[in-house]
């Protein structure tokens, strides 16, 4: 179920009511250059294997890698103006359960990322808002996994009228 949400809905702040399990939004993709691989890792992440091109020659990839920072740091981004585009602005991060990496990026990579609803529960403490559970994933170009997170983000209930 792709862009779940119409122009018309993406226009207002969605609600904890609005969200639905199975909702399926196309965050973006992003291009990884080794030029900004490289640089990255140099401020963030500085293994050989990020910044070394004759070391990861003969390291465990056989060339350089991207952070997997990188790949959180960009998906992180597109998730911002996905949800700006399409009204999910009023959540909150409670919680990140889990992040894997389970393949590397490398230069030339273009990662498509997505957000699924995949849970949803009233809050115990607080009435006027509610739990959800989305999980993102990006794929490579040739549909290999390269990122999974899943994160509690806390929505505002609908105002009572």
């Amino acid at each position: 179920m792709n862009d779940p949400m119409s122009n018309e809905a993406s226009a207002k702040n969605i609600y904890f009511e609005d969200l639905r399990i199975g909702m399926i939004w196309d965050i973006g993709e992003a291009v990884y250059e080794l030029d900004e691989m490289i640089d990255f890792a140099r401020r963030y992440d500085p293994e050989p294997f990020h910044i070394d091109e004759q070391w990861s020659r003969t390291g465990p990839f056989g060339e350089i890698i991207a952070s997997g920072l990188l790949t959180l740091a960009k998906c992180r981004y597109l998730d911002q103006l996905a949800s700006a585009k399409f009204g999910l602005r009023n959540g909150v991060a409670a919680e990140l359960k889990s992040i894997k990496f389970p393949n590397p990026a490398r230069a030339g990579d273009i990662i498509s990322f997505h957000k699924e609803c995949t849970d949803k529960r009233e809050s115990r403490s607080k009435r006027d808002r509610g739990i959800v559970t989305f999980k993102t994933t990006g794929h490579n170009q040739d549909r290999l996994l390269m990122l999974e997170t899943t994160a509690l983000l806390v929505y505002e209930r609908r105002p009572k009228t």
